[in-house]
């Protein structure tokens, strides 16, 4: 079938829609990594504030056995893995049930609806779910819900030990998969502070201590949420920008397939005009050779 000038056309309007649309996408997804990177640093200083209470307490505690503050895990591991919640990522999802799955056997708590649509085609058993949050503001109420439901395995025994696994922005639209220990809780990382004089306490120095590592808990799962919504976003803006440059390579050859097609019609058309002029034109006069006799 030969190509048209006006099929080609039609398909130079669909593409550069579907460019526009891509690159509202990269937009989109520039802004809200923009937004995570900035939201980050008060969600680590948060963690860090924490963290120094616990070194406090730890002082206070004086030679206590601080890690017995939630008692030996009893109960299976648990895995909460943060995956993506739009499509559009590349190989996003992929990476971050890869890194589940070497695992080893678990109960897997997910966060994203297109990761949970991604373990059920590999088959992998999930245990608890939640979409991911479509805007950072609501990152405290999703750190909340995931540290409810970890809290309420633990009470049960249902969860013994927890790691999460969670995609880490690095620059570029490069992401590295992090997989780290979250519960039961460590104390020994915590430095023991120097405290100018004892502060007034109103809790028993190990219940204290159980508090804190509650809201250290909170505030590492409410980083994971931050730095892995960051790196979807990541993930998705290189993912457009690598399909706008696929996009941006066909528009260019659709324009010199139509410029070509169009300087064939054009010379088709000057064809015919002129085999129309030559079959309109007079025949030639005939010149007349008779003699005169005289």
């Amino acid at each position: 079938m030969t190509e048209r000038l006006a099929d080609v056309s039609l398909r130079l309007k669909s593409v550069g829609q579907l460019g526009a649309v891509i690159g509202a996408m990269r937009a989109l997804a520039a802004a809200r990594a923009r937004d995570a990177r900035e939201r980050l640093e008060a969600a680590r200083a948060y963690s860090h504030d924490v963290g120094e209470a616990i070194g406090r307490a730890l002082t206070l505690a004086d030679g206590e056995f601080a890690h017995a503050a939630h008692g030996a895990p009893r109960g299976a591991l648990a895995v909460l893995a943060f995956g993506a919640e739009q499509g559009f990522a590349g190989p996003f999802n992929a990476r971050i049930l890869d890194a589940v799955v070497a695992s080893g056997e678990a109960k897997l708590l997910l966060v994203g609806n297109r990761a949970l649509a991604a373990a059920r085609q590999r088959g992998i058993e999930v245990d608890w779910s939640h979409p991911m949050v479509g805007h950072l503001d609501r990152a405290p109420a999703l750190a909340e819900a995931i540290v409810a439901r970890l809290f309420e395995g633990m009470a049960s025994h249902e969860i013994g030990r927890v790691a999460t696994v969670y995609a880490e922005p690095r620059g570029s639209g490069e992401v590295e998969i992090v997989a780290r220990a979250l519960a039961p809780f460590d104390f020994t990382r915590f430095p023991r502070v120097k405290l100018a004089a004892e502060p007034i306490v109103h809790l028993p120095k190990r219940a204290l201590l159980a508090r804190l590592a509650d809201e250290y808990m909170f505030a590492e799962v409410a980083e994971a949420v931050i730095l892995s919504f960051a790196a979807e976003n990541e993930a998705r803006l290189r993912a457009m920008t690598n399909a706008r440059s696929h996009i941006d390579e066909l528009l260019e050859r659709l324009q010199g397939r139509a410029r070509a097609l169009r300087q064939e019609e054009i010379t088709n058309e000057i064809v015919e005009l002129a085999a129309d002029a030559d079959a309109m034109a007079p025949p030639p006069r005939r010149k007349n050779t008779t003699k005169t006799s005289h």
